[in-house]
C-alpha cells in the first residue's frame, strides 16, 4: 500500500532538477514571513475553550477546537506533538457527546487519517458524508484519503461531486491537486489560471500553477509564478511558505 500523504495544497513535493537561473531572492523578503492566520486560529481556539469552560457538553465548541488545532499543524504554525493530541482529545469528547453527529465523524476521520489509521479514517469519513452529503470539506478530506491509497481516479470522481455542488468554486485548487497526481499538468494549469483570475491575491493557486509549469518544463513561467506566490505569502504574512520557496528553488537550480 502506498504511504504518501496529502494534507493540503500546501505540502507539495517536486522531484526534478532544473536549470540554473540568475534571478535572486531578496533576503529581507525571506525574513519577512509572519503569520496572517495564526492569530485568527489562536483567537478561535481561545473562544472555543471559553465556551467549553462554560459548557463541557458544547459539541460545536469541541469540534471547532479540534479542527483549529489541526489547522495550526497543517499550516506549520505548531508541531504535531503540540496539536494532534489536543485534536484527539476533542475527538474523544465529541464521541461521548454525540458519536453519530456528522461533525464528530468528520473530526474522527481526519484525526485517524493524520494518524495513518487508514481503515478507521475511511469508515468515519464515509459515514460523515452519508450523514451530511452537502459538507464539501469532508468530501475533500475523503478525496485526500483516496489519493493516499493510490485510488486517484476515484478521488477525481469524488471531486466531480464536489464541483457539482461548489457554486462558489472554492475547491478548484483541491481539484487541481488531483490532476497533478494524475500527471495531467495541462488541466492543472488551466484550473489554476482560472483560480488566479477569480482571486489574484491568493498565493496557493500560484504555487500549484508553478508546479504545472515545472512538469511541462516551462521553467521561465514556473519561476515567475513562484516569485508571485512568494511575494503574496510575504505580503499576507503567511508563515508557511516553505512549499513556495522549495518549489521556487527547483526552478532556479
Amino acid at each position: 500500500m502506498k504511504n504518501f500523504i496529502i494534507l493540503t495544497v500546501l505540502v507539495l513535493i517536486i522531484f526534478s532538477c532544473q536549470p540554473k537561473n540568475k534571478r535572486q531572492l531578496d533576503p529581507k523578503l525571506l525574513a519577512s514571513m509572519g503569520s496572517k492566520y495564526k492569530g485568527e486560529y489562536e483567537a478561535a481556539i481561545h473562544n472555543f475553550k471559553e465556551e467549553i469552560n462554560s459548557d463541557s457538553t458544547n459539541l460545536k465548541a469541541w469540534l471547532g477546537l479540534g479542527e483549529m488545532e489541526i489547522m495550526l499543524f497543517i499550516f506549520g504554525y505548531t508541531s504535531r506533538s503540540e496539536t494532534i493530541p489536543i485534536a484527539e482529545q476533542c475527538m474523544i469528547q465529541a464521541r461521548e457527546i454525540d458519536p453519530e453527529n456528522p461533525g464528530t465523524l468528520k473530526l474522527s476521520g481526519i484525526v485517524n487519517f493524520l494518524d495513518w489509521k487508514w481503515e478507521a479514517a475511511r469508515q468515519d469519513l464515509s459515514a460523515s458524508i452519508a450523514a451530511d452529503p452537502s459538507d464539501l470539506s469532508t468530501r475533500h478530506w475523503y478525496s485526500l484519503w483516496l489519493v493516499t491509497m493510490g485510488r486517484i481516479d476515484e478521488a477525481l470522481v469524488q471531486h466531480d461531486t464536489i464541483s457539482s455542488m461548489d457554486s462558489n468554486e472554492d475547491y478548484l485548487v483541491g481539484r487541481g491537486s488531483i490532476y497533478y497526481f494524475l500527471r495531467d499538468n495541462k488541466t492543472l494549469e488551466e484550473l489554476m489560471l482560472k483560480t488566479v483570475a477569480k482571486d489574484p491575491n491568493s498565493p496557493w493557486p500560484y504555487d500549484w500553477l508553478g508546479m504545472a509549469y515545472i512538469e511541462q518544463k516551462d521553467y521561465k513561467n514556473s519561476l515567475d509564478t513562484y516569485f508571485k506566490a512568494f511575494e503574496l505569502f510575504a505580503f499576507q504574512k503567511f508563515e508557511r511558505s516553505a512549499s513556495a520557496r522549495g518549489n521556487m528553488a527547483h526552478s532556479v537550480f
